[in-house]
C-alpha cells in the first residue's frame, strides 16, 4: 500500500511540473510603443495630410485587427503610442515584434490609408519593433 502511495505522489509531482510549463508559450510580456513619423505619397514625396495610421496585427483568416490608430496632420506627421501586452517571445517572427493572437504569434505592423489611396496595409506596411524606445517610422502611400 505504501509503495503504491509513493508512485501516486510521484505521478501527481510529474504532472504538476508538467503543467506549471504550459504557460510559457504565451509570456505576459508587455511593452510601451511610442511610433512617430510621416505619410507621404510614393511617387511625388508630397505631405498626404488627414491619412489615417493604424497599428494592427494580421490573423490567422488573413483579416486584420487594429490596434490602435491616429490621423496625420496637415505637414502628413503623426504620433502614436500604445501598450502591447503578451509579447511574443523574440526571435518568433524573424526579429519583427509580435503578440499571442488567440494562441499564435501575429506580427505587430503599422500602415497609412487615405482616400485616392492603395490601403498602406497590403502593399506598404512597416514592420514595428518590440520596445520602449521611440521609433520613427516612414509611411508611403500609393495612388490608384
Amino acid at each position: 500500500m505504501r509503495l503504491l502511495s509513493l508512485a501516486s505522489s510521484v505521478a501527481v509531482l510529474t504532472l504538476a511540473v508538467l503543467l506549471a510549463g504550459c504557460d510559457a508559450a504565451a509570456p505576459s510580456t508587455s511593452v510601451s510603443l511610442r511610433l512617430e513619423g510621416t505619410v507621404r505619397d510614393a511617387a511625388t514625396g508630397a505631405a498626404v495630410p488627414g491619412a489615417e495610421v493604424l497599428l494592427y496585427v494580421v490573423n490567422e483568416d488573413l483579416s486584420t485587427t487594429t490596434l490602435a490608430r491616429t490621423t496625420a496632420d496637415s505637414d502628413g506627421r503623426f504620433t502614436l503610442s500604445h501598450r502591447l501586452e503578451d509579447v511574443a517571445t523574440e526571435g518568433e517572427l524573424g526579429g519583427a515584434c509580435a503578440i499571442w493572437n488567440d494562441g499564435v504569434t501575429a506580427e505587430v505592423s503599422l500602415a497609412a490609408s487615405a482616400e485616392g489611396y492603395a490601403d498602406g496595409r497590403f502593399f506598404s506596411a512597416e514592420p514595428v519593433a518590440c520596445t520602449d524606445a521611440a521609433q520613427t517610422v516612414a509611411l508611403t502611400l500609393t495612388r490608384f
